[in-house]
């Protein structure tokens, strides 16, 4: 189906795909029920639910390219081997709108700028398969007020190549992979998340995944998962004013990375030390550091160790073939 120009769609239901070339629409109040393609144009898309039935391979059920798009109070619902939302060099904002039990990835960015803003993913994702239910690729953008939650084996967020993110005020539980993946080169700050209960022992699947990326975590409460922070391959943290609980593992640090933990809790995390750090540069500062184990902070071969401020009785550190140790205010 091809549409003409400057068009306003109200209360239609669409049954077939509906292409969009070179124009400034809007969809109001309609169902769609095949695939929407949007390339080049301009388009805002307000109170529509789209779903398929259909046995297409991995087709989403909006397809963006090279346009700008605003989607308010839209539903995306049980579709069959399909991504929600698929958007590349794009221009897109979100508002209000559920994305649940798709067989594919919720919503997938590439090269594109975002403002996702209560958005409810939620069972997105296949067994046969690993979809994220948000997946962002080179690209900058925000997500707040939000929910990434019960994925089918998979991670809630994963962010990778050079993307720019931050995420306000979200809430990423129940993923068996990991909750928040940052990957190759990318950077995102993460301010007032609740991330809990992601991440599986079998697939080590962690909390939060770093890897070779830069990561800024403050006032998140982190727990009841396998590990709460994982830093890797030469990348940097700063944790500051954050509670990691009740996980597996606490903070893991290796591979060359750099790490500040100021002003935050880690405690009760239960089969490691609190802080695992190897090979890499610790930073940690007026934080509460408290479990059963034996050793709270274990920490081999660091080029740099500072603490100030936490209190850690002396017997409860290891501390092998470190270099630039300073260590304040312990027992």
């Amino acid at each position: 189906m091809q549409v003409e120009k400057k068009l306003t769609l109200r209360n239609y239901s669409i049954k077939e795909n509906l292409t969009i070339e070179d124009k400034d629409v809007e969809l109001i109040n309609c169902d769609i029920h095949g695939t929407m393609i949007l390339e080049n144009s301009k388009c805002r898309i307000e109170n529509c639910t789209f779903t398929k039935d259909k046995e297409e391979i991995l087709y989403p059920n909006i397809l963006i390219l090279n346009s700008q798009v605003q989607i308010n109070n839209t539903l995306i619902l049980k579709s069959k081997n399909s991504h929600g939302i698929e958007a590349e060099n794009s221009w897109i904002k979100i508002r209000n709108i559920t994305v649940k039990e798709l067989e594919g990835c919720g919503i997938i960015l590439t090269q594109s700028v975002f403002d996702i803003d209560t958005a409810t993913l939620t069972q997105n994702g296949s067994e046969e398969s690993e979809f994220s239910q948000i997946y962002i690729n080179n690209s900058k953008g925000r997500i707040k007020n939000s929910s990434v939650a019960n994925s089918i084996n998979s991670n809630g967020i994963y962010i990778t190549n050079q993307s720019q993110i931050e995420i306000t005020n979200t809430n990423i539980c129940c993923n068996p992979r990991n909750g928040i993946a940052i990957d190759e080169y990318s950077s995102v700050s993460l301010t007032k998340c609740n991330i809990k209960r992601n991440g599986d022992e079998y697939n080590e699947t962690i909390q939060i995944w770093v890897n070779n990326s830069t990561l800024a975590a403050k006032e998140c409460n982190i727990e009841n998962g396998i590990c709460g922070i994982y830093i890797q391959k030469g990348s940097n943290a700063e944790i500051t004013d954050c509670k990691i609980s009740n996980n597996l593992g606490g903070v893991c640090i290796f591979e060359s990375s750099t790490v500040l933990i100021n002003q935050s809790t880690i405690l009760e995390n239960l089969n490691r030390p609190q802080i695992w750090a190897e090979n890499s540069k610790l930073k940690l500062y007026n934080s509460t550091i408290h479990a059963n184990q034996k050793i709270l902070l274990f920490a081999e071969n660091l080029n740099l160790l500072e603490t100030k401020g936490c209190n850690i009785p002396k017997d409860r550190l290891s501390i092998k073939d470190c270099r630039n140790v300073i260590i304040e205010s312990y027992r």
